[in-house]
């Protein structure tokens, strides 16, 4: 007899499992380097990016939890509502500054408030907050890793028509054409000793189930973008 229950499908209980390693290990990460600093008062901003980074940890807890509760792994289609994400995606960047402060080198910037405020008063994206805070996560730490020296990465955000355009730029070593097309398949992963694949992989399954679109361009020696195009719509008041 079969049966459709999560705990008899090891396999699925898995890719669960190392779904949750993977997006747990960077806000992880910015606490550390936070507590490192405790030996200083705290200034306002620094709380701000610790309770936002623990809020994300419990809230991909919750997402196992709910998971197995549920009998499903169906995580991009969780709590999707029509969203202004200008907020999270400057939360996200000011993450990122804090968890790499102890390498200058990298510099991390971004375009996103303003535009995003002008053009988006009326309209929003309908996607899974916490689901979209992981994804951009996740690209940011792929463009990070990619550069060295004097690095750079780009993060922007505006409107074009009816679409949220979300791109992600390094000036890092790019990509193989050879690999460029393999890389959000499940499992792929390029040049990194312990990368597991899944971050892209889930990036495009997201965006995907927004009605969006994701792609990658690459130049070996010039560095990565990593473009989300996500529909808008009307904002009910």
């Amino acid at each position: 007899m079969t049966t459709n229950n999560t705990c008899d499908n090891p396999l699925k209980i898995m890719n669960i499992v190392r779904q949750a390693a993977h997006d747990i290990r960077s806000p992880l990460e910015a606490l550390t380097i936070i507590i490192k600093c405790c030996e200083k008062k705290l200034n306002r901003d620094e709380m701000a990016i610790i309770v936002s980074a623990m809020d994300r940890i419990k809230i991909i807890a919750n997402d196992i939890l709910e998971d197995h509760r549920h009998k499903k792994n169906n995580l991009n289609l969780k709590h999707v509502s029509i969203t202004d994400v200008a907020k999270t995606v400057e939360d996200i960047v000011a993450e990122k500054k804090m968890q790499y402060m102890e390498t200058p080198q990298i510099h991390i910037l971004a375009d996103t408030y303003a535009a995003q405020c002008k053009s988006m008063r009326h309209r929003g994206i309908k996607v899974d907050l916490d689901t979209f805070a992981r994804t951009l996560s996740n690209i940011i730490n792929n463009a990070i890793e990619a550069v060295e020296g004097d690095g750079r990465v780009l993060i922007t955000f505006h409107t074009q028509g009816n679409h949220a355009l979300l791109c992600v730029a390094d000036n890092g070593k790019g990509i193989d054409p050879s690999i460029l097309p393999l890389l959000m398949q499940e499992g792929a992963t390029f040049k990194k000793d312990h990368g597991n694949g899944l971050g892209l992989y889930h990036a495009r399954q997201a965006v995907t189930s927004w009605g969006g679109l994701i792609k990658i361009e690459s130049n070996a020696g010039r560095g990565t973008v990593v473009h989300m195009q996500i529909p808008t719509i009307a904002r009910c008041w």
